[in-house]
């Protein structure tokens, strides 16, 4: 259910409402009204597409209006363009899907531990729907020890470590240096990128190595890694078997993921941060009728990887938009004395904080121009400090 935030725009709480899985009968009737509604339509339009939450909305409306044959919209166009974006979505993934179960295929064949990360398996497994989530690139998680191997195997099939020159359609090869400076300053190896010259939609694949779940960091979490590969799971995937990390890990990795991205400066000026989308697979996982998360389990995951303070952001942003999706009792277990990170921004690989916001998390997630915000909050942060020195 959607929070009961003060004085939310309309168009505001249709796109929550249309990303949120399990609607009351009530929200059914909410969305029925917002969609017959005249409002901003602009907007909706600018935050599914921001929050890329498109394909989350068809499904939803798929799911709940499928048998109408009277549903109305004010803006008549407004669900042929959910559907033709959702229709888009599918594509790709399927298109994705046809190249990363290559690579699994071969990580597999030459001995490399490996488990698939978002993308695929929370549109197949999570979501159920080929067309529900966005993602434009494939994440794995290895072993750092198998950083070599991997890259062997994925280089022997054609990719490419290097950057895509759109205008000329080619992959840019990076030398060498550069890409064992990406790994000495981050939780992953340079990406691997490949030509797609037979798909219809997407005109590269990517692969990304991630070796370690402290992301945006150049810190090693080898322990952690070996354990989170140990505990893999299969999971069918369009009739093939892959490897994932097991749910409690999973829900582990989407906390970091989030709240790593959230509090990066790199990513909050790059628009990065604060995506309905990425608490949406938190949501959709908790929501899952045939995976029930073994909390006892999960806190001690937490403790042993010190993840307290993602887990809680996470949670508490997740609970912020959409009432008690975690219980209180569950969420005060990771909840760390001093609150101030809630508010805090850090340059990347550091603890170094590089701004404060100065408004709440609800207030500045629904506000497009929040970087503007955010940079008044450093300038007047940097005033004060000054004059506290004077």
């Amino acid at each position: 259910m959607v929070a009961l935030i003060t004085d939310i725009k309309p168009e505001d709480k249709l796109v929550l409402l249309l990303a949120q899985p399990r609607w009351t009968s009530e929200e059914r009737l909410q969305v029925n009204d917002l969609l017959q509604s005249h409002m901003d339509w602009t907007r909706v339009l600018g935050l599914l597409q921001c929050h890329r939450v498109f394909g989350m909305a068809w499904m939803n409306i798929k799911k709940h209006f499928g048998q109408d044959t009277d549903l109305k919209c004010s803006y008549t166009k407004f669900l042929s363009m959910v559907y033709q974006s959702y229709v888009l979505q599918k594509n790709k993934t399927q298109e994705q899907w046809e190249y990363t179960k290559q690579v699994c295929k071969l990580f597999e064949e030459q001995g490399v531990e490996y488990a698939l990360l978002k993308g695929i398996v929370l549109s197949t497994c999570i979501y159920q729907d080929w067309g529900s989530r966005n993602f434009g690139d494939t994440d794995i998680l290895i072993h750092p020890s198998q950083i070599n191997v991997a890259t062997e195997c994925l280089k022997s099939v054609g990719y490419i470590q290097g950057n895509i020159k759109l205008d000329r359609n080619e992959i840019i090869e990076k030398s060498r240096k550069d890409t064992m400076f990406w790994s000495l300053v981050s939780h992953e190896v340079h990406p691997f990128i490949i030509k797609t010259p037979l798909s219809s939609v997407i005109r590269f694949h990517e692969v990304d190595l991630q070796f370690s779940i402290d992301l945006n960091t150049a810190n090693r979490t080898d322990g952690t890694v070996t354990n989170l590969l140990a505990n893999s799971i299969v999971v069918m995937v369009d009739d093939q078997p892959v490897k994932t990390l097991a749910w409690e890990d999973f829900l582990l990795f989407l906390c970091i993921h989030y709240y790593k991205e959230a509090t990066t400066i790199r990513e909050v000026q790059s628009y990065n941060d604060l995506i309905l989308y990425k608490l949406c697979d938190v949501y959709y996982l908790l929501a899952h009728e045939e995976i029930h998360i073994r909390w006892e389990k999960f806190q001690e995951i937490v403790d042993a990887t010190h993840s307290h303070k993602g887990v809680y952001y996470t949670f508490f942003h997740l609970n912020k938009l959409y009432e008690q999706v975690v219980p209180n009792e569950i969420l005060v277990r990771f909840k760390p004395s001093d609150l101030s990170f809630l508010n805090e921004v850090y340059k990347y690989n550091s603890d170094e904080i590089a701004g404060r916001w100065p408004m709440p998390f609800v207030e500045r997630f629904l506000n497009p121009t929040r970087l503007t915000l955010l940079k008044n909050g450093i300038e007047s942060q940097i005033q004060s400090s000054r004059g506290e020195r004077n």
